[in-house]
């Protein structure tokens, strides 16, 4: 197990602004598209001033928000690194990923082989009943009833 005790608390910081200003800027600009589109009224021409400014404004607000988000991922890097010091980082487990696929193979290969058994133990007890009923009425009780095979 490897424990993340420390973060780059200004990559954190650049990662959540250019997220969140990319997002906002590309919803913006379909936003924008849309309205250009559909808001035409009566087809009288398009709106290409109205279309312009509405591209400049969402590009300001996506600048602005990434800059929120660049302060707001700074704050939250530097507040991981301190209760990090106090209270312990995050715990991960690392694994090769060899070990993960030979763990999933066993374990859908003991499935398989559940299966297979508990059909197999069903097949026995039907059998096992068809001969008790037959037992019962020929007169011949040395063999093993169906009671003693388990029920899976």
């Amino acid at each position: 197990m490897k424990e993340i005790v420390k973060i780059d608390a200004i990559a954190v910081a650049k990662i959540l602004g250019l997220l969140l200003g990319g997002i906002y800027l590309a919803i913006g600009i379909i936003l924008n598209l849309v309205v250009l589109i559909f808001g035409l009224g009566n087809l009288s021409g398009l709106d290409f001033l109205g279309f312009g400014s509405g591209l400049v404004a969402t590009l300001l607000v996506s600048i602005i928000i990434g800059l929120v988000g660049f302060i707001v991922g700074l704050l939250l890097g530097w507040l991981y690194n301190v209760a990090a010091n106090y209270f312990g980082g995050i715990v991960i487990m690392l694994e090769d990923r060899s070990v993960v696929e030979d763990r999933i193979r066993e374990s859908k290969a003991a499935k398989i082989a559940l299966r297979q058994e508990r059909e197999r133990m069903r097949s026995e007890r039907k059998r096992l009943q068809e001969e008790d009923k037959h037992r019962r009425y020929s007169g011949d009780d040395d063999k093993k009833s169906f009671d003693d095979i388990p029920t899976p």
